[in-house]
């Protein structure tokens, strides 16, 4: 029940899909002060269908407004239709603060606000490098394309505070026209505790013959983070040591993947497993946790594989992997693209066993220096700034 004295904060958050930004809002609205926040929640039936119960106050399901999720061959259009629905939510429900997560809403926020001119302040909370996105899939010249780049520098310019997960991200707002004084850097958390004790979970369904390693890799499977790159690297080593590797997650890539490991005589050493409520269980069971994505916010996977004791590969991608990863300490940051540097990385770390157990051992260690109440503090800290 809504009250005057609680902070009415509302969460936009479109998306059907579940990855390290959901896990991280999950994190941060189930462990804010219900006597001192009112939580309203614009997401989708299944996204919010994954919080904990009694997690937010009032539940806005996508659905209803017919809003889209990110940007689209008509961008311009949508934008204005998005805007102008959200704006009709603003002004329903009066909250004191909404924070966009990811760009697209970020950007509906900062136009919404045009149509409902109100106190509502608002925080964009980018989650991932803008320009290495744009020129990945907007690159080809046209008037769609144009108005997707210039969006960046609407909410970086007009959002009342930017929340961002790493220290480029950070760099790549102000290049784009945010007041530094107005953007704060607080790196995603994770619980360690619950981390390990879920990865203690017995793998079911996945068996390791004899004499062979394990890899893994976790997330939704998009061209960004480039798992094609991860099978090639593997089908180049694959007879100097046997090798299984499991893909953990789901996405619109996923089809042309399975036929990559085909075309690659991966098929029978290539394990995609879907959406796992419990991906630790599989962080825990393989030798070497893997990321080779060309680009990232921040890279919440590799804190997690860390805490389950494992060492990690990742390409150097902006933005996050270089904020997490101490190269040669506990694990390997490889050049993005690059086979022949992940082969490397990889013989490096599974020819030298006593490297592979020293490796993991500090990917534990620097796995607690992410602790989830941290980043939760923090975001609680904006919060209540913004609402005085």
């Amino acid at each position: 029940m809504y009250s005057k004295h609680r902070i009415k904060l509302m969460v936009l958050h479109p998306t059907f899909v579940f990855g390290g930004a959901e896990r991280s809002i999950i994190h941060i609205l189930s462990s804010l002060d219900k006597e001192r926040f009112y939580i309203i929640l614009v997401t989708s039936r299944k996204m919010a269908a994954l919080f904990p119960p009694n997690t937010v106050d009032k539940l806005i399901p996508i659905e209803d407004l017919d809003i889209n999720i990110w940007y689209s061959d008509r961008s311009w259009r949508d934008f204005w239709s998005d805007a102008f629905r959200i704006a009709k939510v603003l002004r329903a429900e009066g909250p004191d603060i909404a924070l966009g997560m990811m760009y697209y809403a970020s950007v509906v926020l900062v136009l919404a606000r045009l149509f409902c001119p109100c106190k509502c302040k608002i925080i964009a909370s980018p989650r991932g490098p803008m320009m290495a996105y744009f020129y990945a899939f907007h690159s080809k010249r046209s008037l769609n394309n144009l108005l997707i780049k210039k969006s960046f520098s609407w909410f970086c310019r007009f959002a009342d505070y930017l929340i961002v997960a790493s220290k480029g991200l950070r760099e790549e707002c102000i290049c784009l026209g945010t007041d530094p004084e107005n953007i704060r850097v607080i790196p995603n958390g994770i619980d360690v505790h619950a981390v390990r004790t879920a990865s203690l979970e017995e793998v079911t369904g996945v068996t390791l013959p004899r004499g062979y390693r394990s890899i893994v890799t976790a997330g939704r499977l998009t061209q960004e983070k480039d798992i094609a790159l991860i099978l090639k690297t593997i089908a180049q080593i694959k007879h100097i040591i046997p090798l299984k590797f499991v893909i953990v997650g789901d996405g619109s890539e996923r089809k042309a993947l399975e036929q990559t490991a085909r075309d690659l005589g991966m098929e029978e050493d290539s394990i995609f497993v879907g959406f796992q409520p419990n991906p630790f269980k599989f962080f825990r069971w393989a030798d070497i946790y893997v990321h080779a994505c060309i680009f990232e916010g921040f890279g919440n996977t590799l804190v997690e594989a860390m805490a389950c004791g494992r060492p990690v590969i990742a390409t150097d991608c902006p933005f996050g992997p270089r904020d997490i990863v101490e190269h040669g300490e506990n694990g390997f940051l490889v050049e993005m693209g690059s086979v022949e540097a992940m082969r490397n990385a990889l013989l490096t770390i599974l020819q030298d066993n006593d490297l592979l157990m020293r490796m993991g051992t500090d990917a534990l260690r620097r796995s607690k220096e992410f602790p989830v109440a941290r980043m939760v503090e923090g975001y609680a800290e904006v919060f209540n700034q913004f609402a005085c």
